[in-house]
């Protein structure tokens, strides 16, 4: 688990063979309710951790809801200079899938002329060469169900500390659902993950003893 004491020693004792799985880029992440960005503007990278990868991480769906009875929007997170598709299916399936491309630069799609009486999820897929990842199929949220998710935080923004990185963000107005916690989390490419509960009127949040 990373934040571990062993795996910081563990880390520390080597070349830094590990990736910090969190974007160099800056990304907007389009949401109804909230204007979530991810600021690297901060960001101070750290020479004794190379990074191995530019693009250590795979794309993944961030959320996709009916826009009306027929259209399905659907926001991913995808590579820099890769170009991926998205991929909707019925539930049950029937056997029909509709594709439709998307990049870093139009990562919000819609796809039309589907059946008003079906349930769907989406799923987003990257080739290269003979490799080909497709991320786990994600429900398609409802006109009704999307209108009760409770709200994000918002104005993400992250910068490098002297122990590890530091998250900061905004607590949304609450709406019909208010929320009692957050779950923040970060993790090294190919390990796991260190979530932490926090109290929902927390704004910051360091995570330590990452590789240095």
């Amino acid at each position: 688990m990373l934040g571990s004491k062993d795996k910081s020693q563990a880390a520390s004792s080597e070349s830094c063979k590990h990736s910090v799985s969190i974007r160099d880029d800056t990304f907007e992440l389009p949401s109804q309710h909230t204007d979530t960005t991810i600021d690297n503007r901060n960001l101070q990278k750290d020479e004794t951790c190379k990074r191995s990868d530019k693009r250590a991480f795979l794309p993944r769906i961030l959320d996709a809801r009916m826009l009306n009875k027929t259209t399905v929007a659907v926001s991913c997170l995808v590579p820099s200079n890769t170009d991926c598709l998205v991929k909707c299916r019925s539930v049950p399936s029937v056997g029909e899938i509709k594709t439709i491309p998307v990049n870093s630069k139009r990562n919000t799609v819609e796809i039309r002329g589907l059946s008003r009486k079906r349930r769907y999820e989406v799923s987003v897929c990257l080739s290269e060469g003979s490799k080909s990842y497709s991320s786990p199929w994600v429900k398609v949220f409802s006109l009704e169900e999307w209108n009760q998710r409770p709200a994000c935080p918002s104005n993400l923004r992250y910068k490098s500390t002297k122990n590890g990185i530091l998250l900061q963000w905004s607590i949304p107005p609450y709406q019909n659902c208010p929320v009692t916690e957050y779950i923040v989390g970060c993790g090294l490419v190919a390990e796991g993950r260190d979530l932490h509960r926090l109290a929902s009127d927390k704004t910051m949040f360091e995570f330590v003893n990452l590789c240095r």
